[in-house]
């Protein structure tokens, strides 16, 4: 029952200083994204490039060497961000909805240059 007193005297002392609340959100966001782009990075590019390198075709080696699959990965935390952003509290809407557009934006261009090394590959 005293941690329940506890959490809610936090919350009392946390609503006096809203911006408090919102970079407090802002930092989870931040780490949680930080984190799915780890977690993008090291376990799935490392685990799809295993894949790849085992299959038996003429030019795996080419596809372990290019990019595509880490680019792609760059995509993890910027959806993270996109989808999060509204669970912000005291954020303008303007705001939101200026970091999701530069989320997408950030979104079509790394898909972009993924396509461009996914061709270069082919060209090659």
């Amino acid at each position: 029952m005293e941690q329940l007193a506890f959490i809610q005297n936090i919350q009392d002392w946390s609503d006096q200083f809203p911006w408090l609340e919102m970079l407090t959100s802002l930092g989870i966001l931040i780490l949680l994204a930080a984190l799915a782009n780890f977690i993008a990075k090291q376990v799935v590019v490392r685990g799809l490039r295993k894949l790849i390198s085992k299959m038996k075709f003429a030019n795996s080696s080419i596809f372990a060497e290019h990019s595509v699959i880490r680019r792609i990965a760059n995509i993890v935390p910027a959806i993270v961000i996109m989808n999060g952003i509204t669970t912000v509290p005291h954020l303008s809407l303007k705001l939101v909805t200026f970091v999701q557009m530069g989320a997408q934006a950030f979104i079509f261009l790394t898909l972009a240059l993924a396509l461009s090394e996914l061709l270069n590959i082919f060209n090659l």
